[in-house]
């Protein structure tokens, strides 16, 4: 085992250069306490080892090892709620900073692992968390639970945050080994993370005076921001207000909104062959059936709802040529708002700093 140390310096350099690409542990809390629980602490430095030469071995032996060991007991362990979330944080990690591992067993390691994460996901309801949290920003510095109220608002942004990295890595392991999602998109249907300014904030009183500067306003949900993309006109405009806010939207929610689309573009095209007559049957966002419930928003798209995995065979729009000219309207919002290119792996700048 490296020194104390080093793994020290690896861990910064991890929360330095890493962490900021896959975004679930908050630098203002973590920085406030002396101390972290040992698995996260542990993926920060596998993972900031691999950013020196004199780290890479150990970076990844302990990347295949820790994935190995949570592969069999990571829903298994009998921890306490913060042990459990500092677990799957690592997991997350751990995951995530593989994805530039090409060697077919880590790709097999890679499958497996990412099965244990998407059951632990569900295993512990991270959107029925998120659901429960408020938003609850204080009025003033003068709040004699601030401190407490700020700790609750990064909890929920942490979980909302692993959420998003959790269904970007389930559609990464998708497109690689063409395999039917494991992450429902219809389950996050909470409010998306707050912007990175509010997020980025190292100090309760900071957090407060940045969040009214921002107006207060709480994040759209993920199906209410999808929902806007799909209703954008031939002209470019849209009735609802909410595509504002994808300006101030941190990138791990464009990623996710990007990804989303093009998975749904993907769908939509690999099933075109099996629709006759050019007509779409409506069908679940949560794929696997060709039958589906349609709900129209106020905004006037079809939201298709149902129960299962991944994205649907079919959309709700009338011929796929359609469906596809909604998408690339939306797809084209998102780029104007510094989203990242759908054909760019999300994971580009983990791989970058790697290589």
């Amino acid at each position: 085992m490296p020194p104390l140390p080093r793994l020290s310096r690896w861990a910064s350099l991890a929360t330095t250069f890493i962490i900021p690409a896959i975004p679930i542990v908050h630098r203002g809390t973590m920085f406030a306490h002396s101390e972290m629980l040992s698995p996260l602490a542990f993926a920060l430095a596998v993972s900031g080892a691999g950013l020196e030469q004199n780290g890479r071995l150990f970076h990844e032996d302990m990347t295949k090892a820790k994935r190995i060991f949570a592969i069999a007991h990571l829903t298994e362990l009998d921890f306490t709620f913060e042990e459990r979330l500092s677990a799957f944080q690592a997991f997350c990690i751990y995951n995530a900073s593989s994805l530039h591992m090409l060697s077919p067993e880590e790709r097999d390691i890679s499958m497996r692992a990412h099965s244990v994460l998407s059951k632990a996901y569900h295993m512990h309801q991270f959107p029925s968390l998120i659901r429960e949290a408020g938003w609850n920003i204080p009025a003033s510095f003068d709040d004699p639970n601030l401190h407490g109220t700020w700790a609750t608002w990064v909890l929920t942004e942490t979980l909302k945050r692993i959420a998003c990295v959790v269904m970007l890595l389930d559609m990464t392991e998708t497109n690689v080994h063409d395999l039917p999602s494991q992450v429902s998109i219809l389950d996050f249907d909470v409010e998306l993370p707050a912007s990175d300014t509010l997020w980025n904030a190292e100090t309760a009183e900071t957090w407060v005076l940045k969040a009214k500067m921002e107006g207060d306003e709480r994040p759209p949900s993920f199906l209410t921001i999808l929902d806007a993309l799909l209703s954008i006109d031939d002209a470019g405009s849209s009735q609802s207000d909410v595509l504002l806010t994808l300006p101030t939207m941190p990138q791990v929610t464009l990623s996710l909104l990007s990804q989303s689309l093009y998975r749904l573009q993907r769908q939509i095209e690999r099933n075109h062959g099996s629709i006759e007559g050019g007509a779409v049957p409506l069908a679940a966002i949560a794929a696997g059936s060709a039958s589906g419930a349609v709900v129209h928003s106020a905004n006037g798209a079809l939201i298709p709802t149902g129960s299962g995995d991944g994205l649907p065979n079919a959309i709700a729009w009338d011929i796929p040529a359609v469906a596809l000219a909604k998408i690339a309207t939306g797809m084209r919002a998102l780029h104007q708002s510094g989203a990242p290119s759908p054909h760019a792996p999300w994971f580009r700048q983990i791989k970058a700093v790697f290589t």
